[in-house]
């Protein structure tokens, strides 16, 4: 049970403690059984919610909290002056004053808890417009990283290659399609703009699909050397009442991408390569032990996952253990690291340009020792274009984008096969 649901439960029973000092003052009852009567009440009822009902659902979200939090206030606001009418009219005992100490706290509690989670929302916020800026200027940052990121944007063979700036309004606010119709479909966000959509050029239709914005579905009605005007076919426009007005007819205008420098950078770091291996952990699962490693002046920085999974599925939440810069260990060319949930370490012993070494241990659990050889099987925008230009960059990076963000992969069915 976490802070904020031990403050409610206090708010809630503390109610029946009315019932007490309603026994010793008979003429001034009233003000003392509503609470004391309301706290069984809400008593029975979040038990229902907590042992009965919660149970049936899957991550339940208790909105009906915030409204009886209220409920309950005011139920010790009218036990609060049934103490003081007790106390003024029949002599309640001061001691039983007390009784509202609880509550007090409970309220504050709450209170502080709630105003936590707004300033925790405001920092995920802010955080979610920085990962967004960071992975926008990287898709951007010189030819090589753009190639390797969308692919070729030449028009060989695809008229609609290349990068596409929308005149006015968002969504879409920008199209990059590369030269094989593949399409990333851009939109404003903030200061910056948000991946909104991933999709491809299908019969002059450009199609577009994400988790968070609808699918989208155009058709090219016009098109120019520099320009091309699009017409929205899915979704309709203006299909809700209290949605602004959504135009069905957007130009683009075809100009350079907006490259952060001409050609590639020398950073501060080098990156290493990606390490890998699989191990059986029974008939079902399979362990998948991963590194990425980049070389710095002093240390080495490493982004290590250690997860198990089930063979054959996709896993869509596989987070990494650490991402961290290392301390030279005793060993020459071996580092050591602690893991972001600070249950463990992580030693990494760079053997030779294709293998390294990597000892775990995690918690009470024996330590693990695997040999990892330079192969990857993850593959996510948050390691292709993580910077070098500094360790602090480097690290910038990995704590502002891997907020929220999971690594999605398909096991193979055996660890002999090669993994999708």
């Amino acid at each position: 049970m976490n802070a904020f649901m031990t403050f409610y439960w206090m708010a809630i029973a503390s109610l029946l403690l009315y019932a007490m000092p309603a026994v010793r003052t008979p003429g001034a009852r009233l003000g003392l059984l509503i609470p004391a009567v309301l706290g069984v009440v809400l008593t029975v009822y979040e038990i229902f919610m907590t042992f009965v009902w919660g149970p049936t659902v899957t991550g339940p979200i208790r909105v009906d909290i915030f409204l009886v939090v209220p409920v309950a206030a005011l139920g010790h606001v009218i036990g609060g002056f049934g103490l003081l009418s007790a106390r003024q009219r029949r002599g309640l005992p001061r001691g039983f004053l007390v009784i509202f100490l609880i509550p007090a706290v409970a309220l504050l509690g709450l209170g502080y808890e709630v105003w936590q989670v707004r300033q925790e929302s405001k920092r995920l916020t802010a955080n979610f417009f920085e990962a967004n800026r960071l992975l926008f200027e990287a898709r951007f940052r010189d030819p090589e990283t753009l190639r390797r990121t969308f692919g070729d944007l030449a028009a060989d063979g695809q008229p609609l290659a290349g990068h596409w700036r929308r005149e006015q309004g968002s969504p879409p606010s920008r199209l990059v399609i590369n030269a094989e119709g593949g399409v990333w479909a851009f939109y404003a966000c903030g200061d910056t703009e948000c991946l909104g959509g991933q999709g491809r050029v299908e019969d002059e239709k450009i199609v577009t699909t994400h988790d968070i914005l609808p699918a989208y579905e155009f058709n090219v009605s016009a098109l120019t050397a520099g320009r091309m005007t699009l017409e929205r076919l899915q979704p309709p426009a203006n299909t809700h009442p209290n949605a602004p007005a959504q135009p069905t007819s957007i130009d683009f205008i075809k100009e350079p991408p907006p490259l952060q420098h001409a050609s590639e950078q020398a950073g501060e770091l080098e990156f290493l390569g990606s390490y890998s291996t699989l191990s059986d952990r029974s008939k079902a699962h399979l362990i998948l032990t991963e590194a990425w490693l980049w070389q710095g002046p002093q240390t080495v920085y490493a982004v290590v996952v250690h997860d198990t999974l089930v063979k054959g599925r996709t896993a869509s939440f596989i987070r990494p253990i650490l991402f961290a810069a290392g301390t030279q260990a005793e060993r020459a060319n071996a580092y050591t690291f602690e893991s972001e949930d600070r249950e463990g370490a992580v030693q990494i012993e760079l053997i030779d340009a294709n293998r390294v070494r990597v000892t775990l241990q995690r918690g009470r659990v024996k330590t693990e020792s695997l040999a990892l050889r330079k192969n990857g099987s993850l593959s996510d925008e948050a390691l292709v274009l993580a910077p070098t230009a500094s360790a602090e960059a480097w690290q910038h990076w990995f704590d502002t984008v891997m907020t929220g963000r999971f690594f999605t992969w398909t096991a193979p069915d055996t660890v002999g096969d090669t993994a999708e």
